[in-house]
């Protein structure tokens, strides 16, 4: 199955380091070309959930053309973190910043959208 987890340091950084899967190699599967409609995580504390469904939501953002995504979290508050911590923070940190944003996108805290007409929305 062609996999685009080759891309991540290029393409996105945390905490001013290049992410990579080095340390979350379970996380692999969220990188495929041709992933299912629907992803479930039944995951522990501390494994990278969070910041690989950022990457991988952006990656397949930034893809995908028209793309529409839905994110839920059961709060506001995680909602929040999420939209300005994780997605804020991996665009505003990127090599590619113009992969993510331009003249027509919205960055607000529950929309983001791209050039491409993609758009992940946030709600809880």
């Amino acid at each position: 199955m062609p996999n685009l987890s080759f891309a991540l340091p290029y393409l996105f950084h945390y905490g001013g380091v290049p992410v990579s899967l080095t340390d979350y190699p379970m996380m692999e599967p969220l990188y495929n070309v041709h992933r299912p409609p629907r992803i479930l995580l039944l995951c522990s504390r501390q494994v990278g959930k969070s910041v690989n469904e950022t990457t991988s939501t952006l990656l397949e953002s930034i893809w995908t053309p028209h793309l529409n995504t839905l994110f839920v979290s059961p709060m506001y508050e995680m909602v929040l973190r999420i939209s300005t911590d994780y997605f804020a923070g991996m665009i505003e940190q990127s090599p590619a910043p113009q992969l993510f944003t331009g003249k027509r996108t919205t960055s607000q805290v529950l929309e983001r959208s791209f050039p491409n007409g993609s758009r992940v929305r946030f709600t809880y």
